[in-house]
């Protein structure tokens, strides 16, 4: 038996198969991108990781009240001791506080630290909380003299 193609047929048969090849391509990479795993330390949204804790008082002067600072009382201040700070290579940055004398826990910028204080920034050498109930009040923790 012969086979006998047309030029017109050959080109029919030649575009079909770029129709598949590209449809299998195209149904492979989304499959792959839906089933892609991602490290653990990407899963956290850059948006989040970024975040920072507005201020308040900025909203209620905005509604044409006036706001008084609420300073942080000794209180405040002696139940916290900034241990370390920790700063990741993906930009995460975290300290080591102990509250209430307790052992330190590693608080992430943003997570609650306690009774409504919230890690709001490090550097170097201290932190800043901010307390969102009851006011903007910032409290800055700094790291102890280093003993030699």
């Amino acid at each position: 038996m012969i086979l006998r193609t047309t030029p017109r047929r050959f080109v029919l048969h030649l575009t079909t198969l770029f129709l598949w090849i590209a449809l299998v391509g195209s149904v492979t990479y989304w499959m792959l991108r839906i089933i892609a795993v991602t490290p653990p330390g990407e899963n956290i949204d850059k948006a989040v990781r970024n975040a920072e804790v507005g201020d308040p008082s900025n909203f209620i002067r905005m509604l044409g009240t006036s706001s008084s600072k609420v300073i942080p009382s000794e209180e405040a201040l002696n139940r916290f001791a900034l241990k370390g700070v920790i700063s990741g290579r993906a930009g995460a940055e975290a300290a080591l506080i102990a509250v209430n004398n307790d052992p330190a826990r590693t608080f992430l910028v943003g997570a609650p630290v306690a009774d409504g204080f919230v890690l709001h920034s490090t550097t170097k050498s201290e932190v800043k909380l901010s307390k969102l109930s009851g006011g903007p009040s910032f409290m800055t923790l700094q790291m102890p003299p280093i003993e030699k």
